[in-house]
């Protein structure tokens, strides 16, 4: 696309300009398919003239150049089948996922938010509590009406960061990691009590932190404050049920290709150009069916009640047909290797822990088995604990108990495995999680240089049966339990697990 004067001295330039471009790079302007338009303060003769000159067609307004659109025509009229903030629901509800701007900028500025709650030592954060604040867990109580842009941005930003985030408990002066149940429960009603006793506690945590819960590992994200945004500005027009909800989700996993997966969401919100749908925006077309002229022309009509439509897709030699015949000539994929448990190898221990939670009683069920290099078992651990622990908090409670065990015992040089992934992932980065969880990883972390190789592995459900078995014993039990060589119960399992060659 040039732009130039309209002078013939700026189009014999331009001409001169092409005739040096095209040996150059090998490539030839084609003037038959090219167009040149004017602004409205030159003479149409003018104009004419030009083109003639340059070797192409004059237009009042070029509507394509090179399949592009124009925006020259963008005042005329057209049909908007949706408002914005439907647009701007996610896809899960029936939308399209846009962003919303509004709610976007303030989910960056309460990043900056949760930076200045957690790098308290930093220049910026220094400065703003010197001059609006006092604490950082009173950091948003208040906006005065002299404070600067900066701040007030900060504050309508962070409004919604305490809707999204709590205080995760950890400095106090206890030396056991664990609640004062007599203590709480004389203090608080059950149902605060059992909230308090649900929640793990360290004796190596230093100070409280904020957690963002909207996150499963407790870290702020834009897109998940995003999202916490969205839903509690939820707009009507949203989908919100649970079968509305579902289908969505089906469409968009579908593997079909993108614009089938717009056409069936526009069919699915009726946005569709038909008859009757062009006749409720007031456009003068007819609202029965062009094809067969018997009804009018619904969304279901048009794509399945039309009898001259099913003809058609009879002719089209059965697609049905065709896609049963496919489906039955795929077989389901599987695998002949089963996951089960491999020794460790000479001079290694291997101690497998998993847990259990029973929802209606919220008792948990902490399992714990060291085996050495060839798969004998040499300890044993069931542990009972009436806390009320989420099932990912319970198993990392599994390792750090499992790692206190294998102290008891004396033993080093231990490898841990368990099948909860998202904990194993956590142990291998250096940095806590700021979810609940976080005082028990920290926990672990602190043990693992002293117990173990410094690794904690993740494994199948199915090579941690003998665990899983222990965690589940642990319900009938009142105290632990512990083994020592010897655990009648397990035999099956741990017979089941030897390798083939023992």
């Amino acid at each position: 696309m040039i732009f130039t004067r309209a002078s013939e001295r700026d189009c014999v330039t331009v001409e001169e300009v092409l005739e040096r471009y095209a040996p150059v790079f090998g490539q030839v302007v084609n003037f038959q398919e090219s167009a040149m338009c004017v602004s409205g303060k030159v003479a149409w003769s003018r104009a004419c003239g030009l083109a003639s000159l340059l070797g192409v067609k004059l237009v009042k307004c070029y509507k394509r150049y090179i399949s592009l659109p124009s925006f020259a025509d963008e005042e005329k009229k057209k049909i908007h089948w949706c408002n914005w903030s439907k647009l701007c629901c996610s896809k899960d509800m029936g939308g399209l996922g846009f962003r919303d701007l509004a709610i976007f900028i303030k989910a960056l500025l309460a990043k900056h938010v949760w930076c200045l709650i957690h790098f308290p030592n930093s220049l910026a954060a220094r400065v703003l509590k010197s001059i609006y604040f006092s604490d950082f867990s009173s950091l948003l109580a208040d906006c005065k009406s002299g404070s600067s842009y900066l701040w007030k941005s900060f504050y309508w930003g962070g409004e919604l960061l305490e809707a999204g985030s709590h205080w995760r408990i950890g400095s106090g002066d206890t030396a056991s990691g664990e609640w004062n149940r007599r203590l709480i429960s004389d203090s608080f009603i059950p149902d605060d009590a059992n909230l308090i006793l649900s929640l793990p506690c360290s004796s190596n945590i230093t100070s409280n932190s904020l957690v963002w819960h909207s996150d499963k590992f407790g870290a702020y994200s834009v897109k998940s404050r995003y999202h916490l945004g969205c839903n509690l500005i939820s707009s009507p027009s949203c989908s919100s049920l649970d079968s509305s909800e579902s289908w969505w989700k089906y469409l968009w996993r579908m593997k079909i290709p993108s614009k089938v997966k717009i056409f069936l969401w526009r069919v699915s919100h009726n946005w569709i150009p038909i008859g009757c749908n062009l006749n409720k925006r007031r456009i003068p077309v007819d609202v029965f069916c062009h094809i067969c002229c018997r009804r009018p022309e619904t969304s279901f009509h048009a794509l399945w009640c039309c009898p001259s439509l099913k003809q058609e897709f009879h002719r089209a030699n059965s697609p049905e047909a065709k896609l049963h015949e496919s489906a039955d000539g795929v077989n389901e994929r599987s695998s002949n290797s089963v996951a089960s448990w491999s020794p460790p190898g000479s001079g290694l221990f291997r101690i497998n822990c998993d847990a259990t939670v029973d929802s209606g009683t919220g008792k948990v069920g902490l399992g714990i088995i060291i085996r050495d290099g060839v798969g004998v078992v040499l300890a044993c651990r069931s542990m009972p604990i009436m806390a009320g622990f989420s099932p990912l908090i319970s198993k990392a409670l599994a390792i750090l108990y499992g790692l206190l065990f294998a102290l008891d015992v004396g033993l080093v040089l231990c490898l841990v495995e368990t099948d909860a992934q998202v904990i194993a992932n956590l142990l291998r980065n250096d940095a806590d999680p700021f979810m609940e969880m976080g005082p028990v990883v920290h926990d672990i972390k602190m043990l693992l240089p002293s117990v173990s190789s410094g690794m904690v592995l993740f494994v199948p459900r199915k090579a941690n049966r003998a665990a899983h078995s222990l965690a589940k014993f642990a319900f009938s039990l009142d105290n632990d339990k512990v083994w020592l060589e010897d655990c009648p119960f397990l035999y099956p399992i741990v017979d089941g697990d030897y390798p083939p060659q023992l």
